[in-house]
């Protein structure tokens, strides 16, 4: 699998598609992001933006899953983040148990979709 990346740029407040990644010294020096608003490719250092990668996996719906979706399912609602080599959501199973899974026994076990991410959609996760 070819990872495929994402970033929120801070200053804009939009999510963009990496194009291009420039390494030096083996550390991230800038990013070419693709802009579909400006309709063109805009240079960013790392500090401007919140990278995002796929999981490689995709929601019910066929739409693939980034790290910082927030995925609904029939009981939960969580987001995705990366821990310790994998890809997990954390949701509230009842109130005094809080479970931690991996992302892939989430989406087998529950049906589940996107239905946001924590930058455009944060509201979708506070607690009602």
């Amino acid at each position: 699998m070819i990872p495929k990346y994402r970033a929120w740029h801070n200053e804009l407040g939009r999510m963009m598609l990496v194009n291009t990644m420039f390494f030096f010294a083996n550390e991230l020096e800038e990013l070419e992001l693709n802009d579909s608003i400006m309709n063109d490719n805009i240079p960013v250092y790392p500090d401007e933006i919140k990278l995002m990668q796929s999981t490689g996996l995709k929601d019910t719906n066929g739409q693939e899953i980034f790290e910082g979706d927030i995925l609904k399912s029939n009981k939960y609602i969580t987001s995705v983040f990366y821990e310790r080599g994998a890809y997990c959501v954390k949701f509230r199973r009842t109130t005094n148990t809080t479970v931690t899974m991996n992302v892939i026994s989430f989406i087998e076990k529950y049906k589940t979709k996107i239905v946001g991410n924590i930058y455009e959609n944060p509201e979708l996760l506070e607690e009602k």
